[in-house]
């Protein structure tokens, strides 16, 4: 229920609706998009699927002001998170 974009070194995460923008940022994030600038990436975690079908894969984002942002995948979108965790140089990637 996310949309997530990388154009220009600018991350780009939209929730479709109030459930998805609760779990990307948490209840107090509001109703607007999270953008998040590729020099404010502080760290990024890579946490992949482990049955197919499941909702358990996370990319976990860390920005330097310390806001914490999780992005849920499915196993058949997988190779484009993981993709976009190694352009952001995440740890947890084999």
């Amino acid at each position: 229920m996310t949309e997530v974009e990388y154009e220009e070194d600018v991350l780009t995460v939209r929730g479709k609706n109030k459930a998805a923008r609760i779990a990307l940022a948490g209840p107090d994030h509001g109703s607007g998009d999270v953008v998040v600038s590729r020099a404010d990436i502080a760290s990024a975690k890579f946490v992949p699927t482990r049955l197919a079908g499941s909702v358990n894969g996370n990319l976990i984002i860390t920005t330097t002001q310390g806001e914490r942002y999780q992005l849920h995948f499915r196993k058949k979108q997988q190779s484009d998170f993981e993709n976009l965790a190694r352009t952001l140089g995440a740890v947890g990637i084999k």
